[in-house]
């Protein structure tokens, strides 16, 4: 027999399980970048802490979930958790700033960059927010992208992405776009988009 009890402790069963258990090594080690961080006036201010509410006018958002239902080109939706969004309206400017964490030397970032595929996290973080800047933010600044990268010698730094390579990315981001609504609108997910359209060459 279902009762109260039971539901609850299922539910909480549920949530726990979806929690990822961390050990002290882990802890430890974010702490120390938290305060890193916090020691770091211009991270500070680039990621909308410091900030004067008297003589500033800055909104901050962390862990802004945005979703996209519908686009006009798709037949999916897009969602993006972001860490950490700045809306600057003094130098008008929206800031995307992702936190990362490399086994490399924070001066190698750039090779993770394309290993893990964090371009296309990053160009999916700038076309969620370009799509609703004006309806969510009411505004329509430019959007600034940089990854905040701690490395294991505890060296924390903003890496910016230019707007060239910015606006190459989007246009990669496209095409993997345009993979995925073929195999959406296809309901064929059995090959990789080259082998499914016979346009795989070597």
């Amino acid at each position: 027999m279902t009762t109260d009890k039971n539901i609850k402790y299922l539910d909480y069963k549920f949530q726990a399980e979806k929690k990822t258990v961390v050990d002290q090594d882990m802890y430890d080690f974010a702490k120390n970048t938290v305060e890193t961080i916090k020691s770091n006036s211009k991270l500070m201010d680039i990621m909308g802490f410091n900030q004067d509410s008297l003589t500033t006018n800055i909104k901050q958002y962390n862990e802004l979930d945005l979703v996209c239902l519908e686009f006009e080109d798709y037949s999916f939706g897009i969602r993006g958790i972001i860490d950490n969004l700045v809306v600057d309206h003094d130098a008008r400017v929206i800031r995307v700033n992702d936190l990362k964490k490399t086994s490399k030397s924070i001066g190698q970032f750039e090779e993770s960059i394309d290993y893990y595929n964090y371009w296309m996290q990053a160009a999916l973080y700038r076309l969620l927010v370009n799509h609703i800047k004006e309806t969510t933010f009411g505004v329509d600044y430019p959007v600034e992208f940089r990854f905040i990268v701690v490395d294991p010698y505890m060296q924390v730094a903003p890496i910016r992405i230019s707007e060239d390579t910015q606006k190459y990315w989007a246009l990669e981001l496209e095409d993997k776009l345009e993979q995925a609504n073929y195999h959406f609108k296809e309901r064929d997910f059995s090959l990789p988009y080259e082998f499914l359209t016979g346009e795989y060459v070597i």
